[in-house]
C-alpha cells in the first residue's frame, strides 16, 4: 500500500501537469516513482495516441466542422478525454491561454484546430519554434489582421501583441518598438479566403509575400538594418523581460496563482527566487520548455504548493469527466461539452477579447464567484457522462425546474400592474380570443 504523502504528492503532480488521476492510477505511479512519472509525462511520443478516427467513426462532421455550432471543438475535448499523454494535452490549454485566437472572428473552426494541434505537437519544444508556428499560423494572421500589415500601410495590430501579450509584457518596450516590429512582418499574409463550400471553407495557408514586405532599413530595441520576422523574434528573445515573462506564465499555469498578467508590471512575483531560477533554465536551454518544465516539476517550491491553486473550468470539467470516465465512445453531446463559461469565460476557443485567455480571464480566487459556479454546476448537471437518452430528459426537467427558481426570485410588476399595461398599450386579448402579435414578447419577459 503506497503511502498517504506519496499519493497525496503524485495527485498534485497528476492535477498540474495533467487533469487528475483516479486512485489506481495513482498508487501505480508512485510504485513507478515520481521521477519516474515525470519523464514519462514529458515523453508524450512513447504513448499510444488517442485514435481520432474513433471520433470520426460517430461524429463525422468533427472532422471538418467548419463553422458548425458545437462540433468544432469537439476533436480537442475528445482527445482531452481520452489522451494517455495529459502533459501534452495541457500544454495545447497553456499555449492556447497566451496566444489566443477565437473563432468568433476567424469563423473558421478548421484553422483554430490546426493551431491547437501545432500546440500539441510542438508545446514542449523551442520556445523560438513555437513563436514562428504562431506567427506563420492563419487564424493567428487574420485574427490580429496581419494579412492587412502591408509596406507603406503599416498595421501594428500583430507587432503589438507579439511584444505585449506573447512575449515581454508592457513597458518593455516603445511605441516605436512596436511599428518596427510591425514593419519586419508585412508580406506575412494568407493565401485568398475563398468563399465556403458545403462544409465550411477551404483550408487557409501561410504566404510569404516579398512583394508587399517592407526591405527598409529598420531599428527595433537598438538594433538596427533590414530586419525579417525571424530576426525581430531572435531579438525579442535575448530580452531578459521575455524569459521573466514566459516563467511567470509557467509558475502562475502549474505552481500557484499569481495577479493578473496586466498586473505584473507593478506587482512582484509571489515566489521571486522560484522565477529567478525558470529564467535562469530557460536561458540556459536556449527556451527549450520541456526542459523547463522537467525542472520545475521536480523542485522543492513545486512540491510545495499543493492546493495554492484554485481550478479553472477546463481543468475542473475535464478531470471530473476523465475521473467519472465512460467517454471512450464519442456521445452525440461531445460538441456542448465546452459551452459558454466551461473554459475561461466565452468557452474555448473563443478568448473574451484578443488580449487572450491568460491576460484577461479570471485566475485564482477570481473563479470563485457566483457566475463561473452556477455555469460549472449545470453543466456538469446536464453534460456529465454516461450519456443516456434520459439524461437528456432529466436535464430538461431540470432546466426547466431551475427557470422557475429564476423567475420567483427577479423582480416582477404585479399582476394588476401588468393588466394595466396591457389596456393602456393595448396588447390586452380581445373578446373574440385575438391575440396581438407582440404578446409572444409580453410571455418570454
Amino acid at each position: 500500500m503506497a503511502h498517504s504523502d506519496d499519493i497525496a504528492l503524485m495527485a498534485h503532480l497528476m492535477r498540474r501537469a495533467g487533469f487528475g488521476a483516479r486512485r489506481e492510477e495513482l498508487e501505480a505511479r508512485v510504485e513507478k516513482g515520481y521521477e519516474a512519472t515525470v519523464e514519462e509525462l514529458l515523453s508524450p511520443d512513447l504513448e499510444d495516441p488517442v485514435d481520432i478516427y474513433d471520433l470520426y467513426r460517430y461524429q463525422p462532421w468533427a472532422w471538418k466542422p467548419g463553422t458548425i455550432y458545437g462540433m468544432g471543438h469537439a476533436a480537442w475535448v475528445y482527445r482531452m478525454l481520452n489522451t494517455n499523454a495529459p502533459l501534452q494535452e495541457k500544454m495545447t490549454v497553456f499555449w492556447h491561454a497566451i496566444f489566443a485566437t477565437g473563432v468568433s472572428k476567424v469563423d473558421h473552426w478548421d484553422e483554430i484546430m490546426d493551431m491547437i494541434d501545432a500546440f500539441r505537437d510542438n508545446g514542449l519544444g523551442k520556445f523560438r519554434d513555437i513563436v514562428l508556428s504562431v506567427a506563420r499560423n492563419p487564424a493567428m494572421i487574420y485574427w490580429l489582421d496581419n494579412n492587412e500589415n502591408l509596406n507603406g500601410r503599416i498595421n501594428e495590430n500583430w507587432g503589438r501583441e507579439l511584444l505585449e501579450l506573447f512575449t515581454m509584457g508592457v513597458t518593455n518596450y516603445t511605441e516605436g518598438d512596436v511599428y518596427e516590429c510591425s514593419r519586419a512582418f508585412t508580406g506575412w499574409t494568407m493565401t485568398p479566403k475563398l468563399p465556403r463550400f458545403p462544409m465550411g471553407r477551404f483550408d487557409w495557408e501561410f504566404e510569404y509575400r516579398d512583394e508587399i514586405h517592407d526591405h527598409s532599413n529598420k531599428s527595433f530595441l537598438g538594433h538596427v538594418g533590414d530586419l525579417s520576422g525571424e530576426e525581430i523574434v531572435d531579438i525579442v528573445l535575448q530580452q531578459p523581460s521575455t524569459a521573466r515573462f514566459i516563467a511567470r506564465h509557467l509558475y502562475t499555469f502549474f505552481v500557484a496563482d499569481e495577479a493578473q498578467v496586466p498586473a505584473w508590471s507593478v506587482t512582484p512575483p509571489r515566489d521571486p527566487d522560484a522565477i529567478d531560477r525558470l529564467v535562469e533554465k530557460l536561458y540556459s536551454t536556449d527556451y527549450d520548455i520541456g526542459e523547463t518544465i522537467r525542472f520545475l516539476l521536480k523542485s522543492d517550491f513545486f512540491k510545495e504548493a499543493q492546493f495554492a491553486k484554485v481550478k479553472s473550468p477546463v481543468d475542473v470539467m475535464i478531470g471530473t469527466l476523465r475521473l467519472v470516465g465512460g467517454s471512450g465512445v464519442p456521445p452525440p453531446g461531445i460538441g456542448n461539452l465546452s459551452p459558454p463559461g466551461c473554459f475561461n469565460g466565452p468557452g474555448t476557443p473563443q478568448p473574451p477579447v484578443s488580449r487572450g485567455l491568460a491576460h484577461r480571464a479570471r485566475v485564482g480566487q477570481q473563479w470563485l464567484d457566483n457566475d463561473p459556479y452556477q455555469l460549472l454546476h449545470g453543466h456538469g448537471q446536464r453534460r456529465g457522462p454516461p450519456w443516456h437518452p434520459g439524461d437528456y430528459r432529466r436535464a430538461a426537467r431540470e432546466r426547466r425546474h431551475v427557470s422557475r427558481r429564476v423567475r420567483r426570485h427577479v423582480s416582477r410588476p404585479s399582476r394588476a400592474a401588468r393588466r394595466r399595461c396591457r389596456v393602456k398599450t393595448g396588447t390586452r386579448r380581445s373578446r373574440l380570443g385575438g391575440r396581438p402579435p407582440d404578446m409572444g414578447v409580453e410571455r418570454r419577459l
